[in-house]
Protein backbone atom coordinates (compact mmCIF):
# COMPACT_ATOMS: atom_id res chain seq x y z
CA UNK A 1 0.00 0.00 0.00
CA UNK A 2 1.71 3.47 -1.07
CA UNK A 3 2.12 5.83 1.48
CA UNK A 4 0.06 9.70 1.47
CA UNK A 5 2.45 12.20 1.57
CA UNK A 6 1.01 14.77 4.34
CA UNK A 7 1.36 18.33 4.01
CA UNK A 8 0.99 20.58 7.37
CA UNK A 9 -1.42 23.51 6.58
CA UNK A 10 1.09 25.70 8.09
CA UNK A 11 3.51 25.22 4.55
CA UNK A 12 0.41 26.94 2.68
CA UNK A 13 -0.15 30.48 5.34
CA UNK A 14 1.54 33.45 4.33
CA UNK A 15 3.78 35.67 6.34
CA UNK A 16 2.01 38.71 6.52
CA UNK A 17 0.92 41.47 8.89
CA UNK A 18 -2.29 42.37 8.96
CA UNK A 19 -4.47 45.37 10.89
CA UNK A 20 -8.06 45.21 11.31
CA UNK A 21 -10.57 47.96 10.58
CA UNK A 22 -14.17 48.57 11.73
CA UNK A 23 -15.58 51.10 8.92
CA UNK A 24 -18.96 51.00 7.90
CA UNK A 25 -18.00 51.93 3.90
CA UNK A 26 -18.48 49.59 1.42
CA UNK A 27 -15.73 47.71 0.47
CA UNK A 28 -15.27 49.36 -3.09
CA UNK A 29 -15.16 52.93 -1.21
CA UNK A 30 -12.81 52.12 1.53
CA UNK A 31 -10.77 50.72 -0.92
CA UNK A 32 -10.89 54.46 -2.49
CA UNK A 33 -10.11 56.38 0.47
CA UNK A 34 -7.34 53.61 1.71
CA UNK A 35 -5.65 54.07 -1.74
CA UNK A 36 -5.48 58.10 -1.40
CA UNK A 37 -4.25 57.70 2.37
CA UNK A 38 -1.78 55.49 2.10
CA UNK A 39 -1.22 56.10 -1.27
CA UNK A 40 -1.94 52.39 -2.73
CA UNK A 41 -3.04 51.18 -6.11
CA UNK A 42 -5.89 48.54 -4.70
CA UNK A 43 -7.87 46.71 -7.48
CA UNK A 44 -10.43 44.22 -7.29
CA UNK A 45 -8.71 41.20 -7.11
CA UNK A 46 -9.62 38.93 -10.05
CA UNK A 47 -11.17 36.05 -7.72
CA UNK A 48 -12.97 36.62 -4.42
CA UNK A 49 -11.45 34.80 -0.97
CA UNK A 50 -13.91 31.90 -0.82
CA UNK A 51 -14.29 29.92 2.58
CA UNK A 52 -16.70 27.09 3.09
CA UNK A 53 -18.43 26.24 6.05
CA UNK A 54 -21.56 24.39 7.53
CA UNK A 55 -24.08 27.19 6.37
CA UNK A 56 -22.23 27.21 2.77
CA UNK A 57 -20.06 28.73 0.50
CA UNK A 58 -19.38 32.42 0.85
CA UNK A 59 -16.91 35.03 -1.34
CA UNK A 60 -15.49 38.00 0.30
CA UNK A 61 -14.48 40.96 -1.93
CA UNK A 62 -10.27 41.21 -1.87
CA UNK A 63 -8.32 44.17 -3.41
CA UNK A 64 -4.88 43.51 -3.69
CA UNK A 65 -1.95 45.80 -5.20
CA UNK A 66 1.97 44.41 -5.86
CA UNK A 67 4.23 46.98 -4.91
CA UNK A 68 7.85 46.14 -6.63
CA UNK A 69 9.41 49.29 -4.93
CA UNK A 70 8.37 48.35 -1.35
CA UNK A 71 8.81 44.30 -2.66
CA UNK A 72 5.30 43.91 -0.64
CA UNK A 73 1.87 42.87 -1.83
CA UNK A 74 -1.05 44.43 -0.05
CA UNK A 75 -4.73 43.16 0.38
CA UNK A 76 -7.63 44.70 1.61
CA UNK A 77 -10.47 41.76 2.25
CA UNK A 78 -13.54 41.79 3.64
CA UNK A 79 -14.73 40.37 6.87
CA UNK A 80 -18.11 40.20 6.51
CA UNK A 81 -21.08 40.76 4.08
CA UNK A 82 -20.18 37.62 2.14
CA UNK A 83 -21.93 36.89 -1.02
CA UNK A 84 -23.15 32.93 -1.04
CA UNK A 85 -21.59 31.09 -3.64
CA UNK A 86 -23.98 29.55 -5.95
CA UNK A 87 -24.08 26.28 -7.71
CA UNK A 88 -21.79 25.53 -10.71
CA UNK A 89 -24.75 25.99 -13.30
CA UNK A 90 -25.59 28.92 -11.68
CA UNK A 91 -23.92 32.28 -13.45
CA UNK A 92 -24.90 34.87 -11.19
CA UNK A 93 -23.83 35.34 -7.60
CA UNK A 94 -27.02 36.86 -5.19
CA UNK A 95 -26.37 38.42 -2.27
CA UNK A 96 -26.39 36.93 1.43
CA UNK A 97 -30.03 37.14 2.80
CA UNK A 98 -28.50 37.09 6.02
CA UNK A 99 -25.58 39.34 5.47
CA UNK A 100 -26.64 42.11 8.04
CA UNK A 101 -24.21 43.50 10.49
CA UNK A 102 -24.94 41.19 12.90
CA UNK A 103 -25.78 37.89 10.87
CA UNK A 104 -23.19 37.34 8.47
CA UNK A 105 -20.63 34.82 8.68
CA UNK A 106 -17.61 35.99 9.28
CA UNK A 107 -14.03 35.35 7.44
CA UNK A 108 -12.23 35.04 10.68
CA UNK A 109 -15.00 34.13 13.46
CA UNK A 110 -13.07 34.91 16.20
CA UNK A 111 -12.49 38.65 15.07
CA UNK A 112 -15.67 38.83 14.11
CA UNK A 113 -15.84 42.68 15.73
CA UNK A 114 -13.77 43.33 12.38
CA UNK A 115 -15.43 44.77 8.58
CA UNK A 116 -12.33 44.65 6.99
CA UNK A 117 -8.57 43.29 6.99
CA UNK A 118 -5.98 45.85 5.34
CA UNK A 119 -2.63 43.53 5.25
CA UNK A 120 0.59 43.16 3.56
CA UNK A 121 2.32 40.07 2.24
CA UNK A 122 5.86 40.38 2.98
CA UNK A 123 9.05 41.15 5.38
CA UNK A 124 7.57 42.79 8.56
CA UNK A 125 8.36 46.15 8.84
CA UNK A 126 8.27 48.27 12.10
CA UNK A 127 8.81 51.64 9.70
CA UNK A 128 5.70 50.44 7.38
CA UNK A 129 3.70 49.52 10.59
CA UNK A 130 4.38 53.30 11.84
CA UNK A 131 2.73 54.84 8.83
CA UNK A 132 0.16 52.54 8.32
CA UNK A 133 -0.66 54.03 12.10
CA UNK A 134 -0.27 57.30 11.34
CA UNK A 135 -2.45 57.56 8.70
CA UNK A 136 -5.25 54.87 9.44
CA UNK A 137 -5.65 57.53 13.26
CA UNK A 138 -6.14 60.46 11.23
CA UNK A 139 -9.12 58.77 8.96
CA UNK A 140 -12.73 59.50 10.02
CA UNK A 141 -14.45 56.92 8.44
CA UNK A 142 -12.37 54.69 10.49
CA UNK A 143 -14.09 53.77 13.48
CA UNK A 144 -11.28 52.12 14.85
CA UNK A 145 -7.98 49.39 13.77
CA UNK A 146 -5.93 47.27 15.72
CA UNK A 147 -2.97 45.29 14.80
CA UNK A 148 -3.78 42.19 14.28
CA UNK A 149 -2.07 39.53 16.05
CA UNK A 150 -1.66 36.34 14.38
CA UNK A 151 -0.55 33.67 16.72
CA UNK A 152 -3.60 34.55 19.03
CA UNK A 153 -6.52 33.92 16.37
CA UNK A 154 -7.88 30.34 15.92
CA UNK A 155 -9.50 31.16 12.55
CA UNK A 156 -6.87 33.51 10.77
CA UNK A 157 -5.58 30.89 9.12
CA UNK A 158 -8.87 31.17 7.12
CA UNK A 159 -7.44 34.89 5.88
CA UNK A 160 -3.38 33.80 5.32
CA UNK A 161 -3.91 30.38 3.30
CA UNK A 162 -2.46 30.62 -0.45
CA UNK A 163 -4.91 28.71 -2.66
Amino acid sequence: MAKKIELDEDFYIREATIFGIVSELPDYRLCYMLNEALSLKLKRAPADREFSSKKGTFLYSEFEFDDPEKQVTWLLTTNRKARIKQPEHSATLQLDPLSSETSAVPLVSDLKMIDFFLWYDGEPSSSLDAFINENLKKLSYVRTFQKVNIESSKHIKNLLLEY
